[in-house]
């Protein structure tokens, strides 16, 4: 009996040398089976709207399927990338069985024919302006095939809030003392993303006297708020205003320097509901 070595080349899939053994009374019997390379990535074109990660990190999974025909196990590279780049970093990558590389952008997984490993990819997303995208691109390739691959990316979108700030007084102008100043404070969300634990401090200078009882919010359905004073610049939000506070005239309280709103709930980034108003009057002293 001689062997004869039989070894074919493919650019995709990639074959594994064959051996085959011939007798001599001429039968050809395989010694070894013919390996075909696969692998399968899903899912492919993933999409996310995010905040920047201030400190946080989110996370994406792909499922990575062994298609060969092996007969043993394989070794699978797993690799991201980012595409322009920019504010995406990957984290790490991990999963059942995944052993990650030294490169966060980097591991290895082995898996018996036909298995599956969920592979979790956690990244963060730089501090840049809303609208920005950017694409993390993530691909498995068999360690002994590196030709051999399938790939995924998941494409982000930088969203956050944007709320702006607008104060007005009426009557305007130079007052004389003893006027009723009305100051309205507008915030409005114009961002692409909801505010989250909005807070707004508005000072009471020492040449006002707030008036009592004069303070009025108007709010989004479903949204409420917290009205808090304070006697100290806003070192803390415990002073309730009382009439004649700090010698006022009646109905004033000339303690009062500074007023917060706290709402409980989200700020819309949609109109009508992404306005939220304060109203308080003061009194020139």
């Amino acid at each position: 009996m001689f062997y004869l070595l039989n070894v074919a080349y493919a650019r995709s899939p990639v074959f594994l040398l064959t051996a085959l053994a011939v007798g001599l009374g001429g039968g050809v019997s395989p010694a070894l089976a013919q390996t075909i390379f696969g692998v399968s990535v899903s899912p492919h074109d993933p999409a996310a709207s995010r905040l920047p990660s201030n400190g946080t990190t989110y996370t994406v999974t792909f499922t990575v399927t062994d298609t060969s025909n092996a007969i043993s196990p394989l070794i699978y590279d797993l690799l991201t990338t980012q595409r322009p780049g920019g504010f995406l970093t990957t984290v790490s990558i991990t999963g059942s069985g995944v052993t990650q590389g030294a490169n966060p952008d980097s591991a290895q997984v082995t898996l018996p024919p036909g298995g599956a490993v969920v592979a979790t990819v956690t990244y963060s997303v730089g501090d840049v302006t809303a609208g920005s995208i950017d694409t993390l691109v993530f691909l498995a390739r068999p360690a002994l095939s590196p030709a051999t691959s399938d790939s995924a990316k998941l494409v982000v979108t930088v969203i956050r809030p944007s709320v702006t700030v607008v104060k007005a007084v009426k009557p305007g102008g130079t007052a004389p003392p003893g006027t009723d100043l009305t100051y309205t404070v507008t915030l409005t969300n114009t961002g692409t993303e909801n505010a989250v634990n909005v807070v707004h401090v508005d000072s009471v200078p020492a040449q006002l006297g707030f008036k009592v009882g004069s303070v009025s919010t108007s709010l989004p359905g479903g949204v409420t708020g917290a009205v808090a004073y304070s006697n100290n610049n806003g070192t803390t939000w415990t002073y309730v205003p009382v009439s004649a506070g700090c010698s006022a005239p009646a109905g004033y309280d000339y303690c009062v320097r500074a007023i917060r709103l706290s709402l409980s709930n989200p700020l819309s980034h949609v109109g009508p509901n992404n306005i939220v108003q304060l109203v308080f009057v003061a009194q020139v002293k």
